[in-house]
């Protein structure tokens, strides 16, 4: 007041309407030569500005502990020194103790000649733009710790609001786990692809929605298909007999809705427009929750085996006929067996009575000379069927009466 300068100072005054306890700032002026007033004041309410601060602190809090559980680290870079701020995961990344700025010439001492001019051309790339575009760069990194890693960058510009001055900033995280196993991915991809190659059967996969990914060089050698990098719809289903089409489809969709193994059989068209059969077999890959993500299986050639069944299957409808055959002519020879030896028996048994006159018994010793002989007709049939059975048979000519065969028979 006695010095009569402008004044300017922060306080914390009591609401009189809220009872809460706010920041404010003050700033007064003094007036020299003013008869009414001294001077004048202004008070102001910081309160939102320090909301906005904790909150800003708060934000910041939350990414910081963000960026922790993901391990990505932040840099920022000034073009014009060349000076590189690091946090803390970031130091640690490259092996660096905490301490001031870095030199992004030391730095690239880290990291291999090749990669090292690649992250040279995309920083030049986006100061260049000036903040339309971004840059995202994997190199690999040396640390002072030893060893290699893989490391992924990204930033994009920006300008400071009190200077105007460009800068550079953006994040980095390790990557190398993720490159090992996407590597060892690949190698098991190729391994099986060569695997499936070398086997006789068609194979293939497919999605966890069912659609064909890849076949091996197999299925172009039994369709005749020409050979390319995907597989449609319309080339399996060209591939399947029309008549077994709809029976494929539903069991193919019942084995996709319930994720269980699928085995059928089916006709398929070879390159020669002719159609074999085939079996179809597979399986789904799980992950660690049960849901399907893929599809492996492999298709056969069984024509030859189908058709060996079609054959035993008619050939043993050959025997079972042949078989009833053979049982309806035994019951048949039965009978005939009976006819004459029933006359034989009976007409000998009449021979024993004494009464009879020379007539009758020359008629019925002919009787019995007659069904003897058919007796030695009817056995002489039954080894006849034994040695055709045996394929043994043999056709000989002999001179026979038709007369006296037809009165026999009658």
């Amino acid at each position: 007041y006695e010095t009569r300068r402008p004044i300017a100072f922060l306080k914390e005054m009591t609401s009189r309407k809220s009872g809460k306890t706010i920041p404010i700032a003050v700033t007064a002026t003094l007036f020299d030569n003013d008869p009414e007033y001294d001077g004048v004041a202004l008070v102001s309410d910081l309160s939102d500005l320090f909301n906005a601060r904790e909150e800003a602190d708060e934000y910041r809090q939350r990414a910081d502990l963000a960026l922790g559980a993901t391990a990505i680290g932040l840099w920022d870079l000034n073009p014009l020194t060349g000076q590189v701020n690091f946090d803390e995961r970031t130091r640690a990344l490259f092996g660096l103790t905490s301490g001031a700025l870095i030199s992004f010439v030391t730095l690239a001492q880290q990291i291999p000649d090749e990669d090292s001019r690649k992250i040279q051309k995309a920083l030049k790339q986006i100061i260049e733009s000036d903040g339309t575009q971004a840059i995202s760069v994997e190199f690999k990194l040396h640390p002072l710790t030893g060893g290699e890693r893989i490391v992924c960058a990204t930033g994009r510009t920006f300008r400071v609001r009190s200077s105007g001055e460009l800068r550079v900033a953006g994040t980095v995280m390790d990557v190398t786990e993720n490159r090992l196993f996407e590597q060892r991915i690949l190698e098991s991809e190729e391994r099986f692809r060569t695997l499936a190659e070398t086997i006789p059967q068609i194979v293939f996969t497919a999605d966890e929605r069912g659609r064909v990914n890849y076949v091996n060089r197999k299925w172009y050698d039994f369709t005749g298909q020409r050979p390319s990098d995907t597989i449609s719809r319309d080339q399996v289903r060209e591939a399947i007999h029309p008549g077994d089409l709809p029976m494929v489809r539903d069991r193919w969709h019942q084995a996709l809705e319930q994720g269980r193994a699928l085995e059928i059989e089916y006709r398929m068209r070879t390159k020669e427009g002719l159609y074999r059969w085939v079996i179809v077999r597979a399986s789904p890959l799980l992950d660690r929750s049960g849901k399907t993500t893929r599809w492996f299986g492999s298709c056969t050639d069984i024509d030859s085996h189908r058709r060996l069944n079609d054959e035993l299957f008619i050939e043993r409808d050959r025997a079972q006929r042949a078989s009833q055959m053979k049982s309806s002519f035994l019951a048949n020879m039965s009978h005939e067996i009976r006819t004459p030896l029933g006359a034989i028996l009976g007409f000998t048994e009449l021979l024993g009575d004494g009464s009879l006159s020379q007539s009758e018994r020359a008629e019925y010793l002919g009787i019995i000379s007659r069904n003897s002989r058919s007796l030695s007709r009817i056995v002489d049939d039954i080894l006849d069927l034994s040695k055709v059975e045996a394929g043994l048979m043999t056709l000989e000519r002999i001179a026979f009466c038709p007369r006296t065969l037809i009165k026999d028979i009658v």
